[in-house]
């Protein structure tokens, strides 16, 4: 892991560009109306953001459960996860110039820190 780059940008999407969503029957916090909230880290763990928290569900063994508070303490704005490598970004709830931090999965190790690519906030954010 060491030693690559790792690129985060954010990104928009519209309503109108979302098809074939998933329906379910329970959201346990989930919040359906943030962008890209819900998020596949591996073959058996989901990720959703809520507050200060980040969710990991693993549905597969009845829905456990488990959390991680934000680094910082402030709220978490989203989080993104790489499509190849085993990692994932969350960028803090801290203005001005809040931070993004990329961790390791499943260690959740904080394998890099991002600054100064927002002003106030972020919304919603991709890897490339």
């Amino acid at each position: 892991m060491r030693g690559k780059k790792i690129e985060v940008t954010i990104a928009f999407v519209s309503p109108s560009q979302i098809k074939n969503c998933p329906i379910s029957s329970h959201s346990f916090g989930y919040d359906c109306n943030r962008r890209q909230n819900l998020h596949v880290l591996d073959s058996r763990t989901l990720l959703y953001c809520t507050g200060d928290y980040l969710h990991f569900l693993r549905p597969d063994d009845g829905g456990s459960l488990w959390c991680q508070p934000s680094a910082r303490g402030r709220g978490i704005s989203c989080a993104s996860v790489h499509p190849t490598e085993p990692v994932l970004a969350v960028a803090e709830r801290e203005a001005p110039r809040p931070p993004v931090l990329v961790y390791s999965w499943p260690e959740l190790d904080v394998v890099a820190a991002l600054k100064g690519g927002a002003e106030e906030d972020y919304s919603c954010m991709a890897f490339r």
